[in-house]
């Protein structure tokens, strides 16, 4: 722990600390506000946190507000956007997840999303609908993905659904053929 000084004359307490194998600095507030013993306080518990596994700058974004699994989706979707060729893409990804994902989880902090509740979502259309299936699956772990990337959640429960789901056997129908006749010329 230090006290950052700022070429304007504003000082603050910082924490130097490895999570997860990173060093990260962490902000513990101004001096003007912060008295060094709960400075030390503070970086005592994050210390701590830091040695159950945990990751006290995480943790600090998420008391500042985890996004719902719908605010995430349309971050993810504006992220990706301009990506694509052709307004369909944007049309289809928001269609298939309001259809489908929204009505269970759109509401629920993204962080709070389980293997469970991916299943809940993807089980009932994995056989008989198997091409949207695979895509919702696709869009659910796009977003999940990007809360991991933004430290809002540690785990992809994309990743631990496969086995339940089983493999899709896509229906082949097959034509009659023909009928050929020796005399046609």
């Amino acid at each position: 722990m230090y006290l950052f000084v700022q070429p304007s004359g504003t000082r603050s307490w910082i924490q130097r600390l490895v999570v997860r194998g990173r060093r990260r600095e962490l902000g513990l507030g101004s001096l003007a506000l912060v008295s060094l013993a709960e400075a030390r306080e503070k970086a005592l518990a994050n210390r701590k946190l830091a040695r159950q596994g945990g990751d006290p700058l995480a943790e600090k974004r998420r008391a500042e507000g985890i996004p719902t699994f719908a605010e995430a989706a349309s971050r993810v979707l504006e992220q990706k956007r301009d990506g694509w060729r052709g307004r369909r893409h944007h049309r289809e990804w928001m269609s298939s997840l309001r259809r489908f994902a929204f009505p269970r989880i759109g509401k629920m902090p993204v962080s709070e999303v389980t293997s469970a509740d991916l299943l809940d979502i993807l089980t009932p259309i994995w056989h008989r609908k198997a091409s949207s299936a695979r895509r919702v699956r696709q869009r659910l772990r796009a977003v999940l993905e990007w809360a991991v990337a933004m430290e809002y959640r540690i785990d992809k429960p994309c990743d631990r659904i496969a086995p339940v789901l089983g493999p899709q056997h896509d229906v082949t129908e097959h034509m009659r053929a023909l009928p050929h006749s020796a005399g046609v010329s």
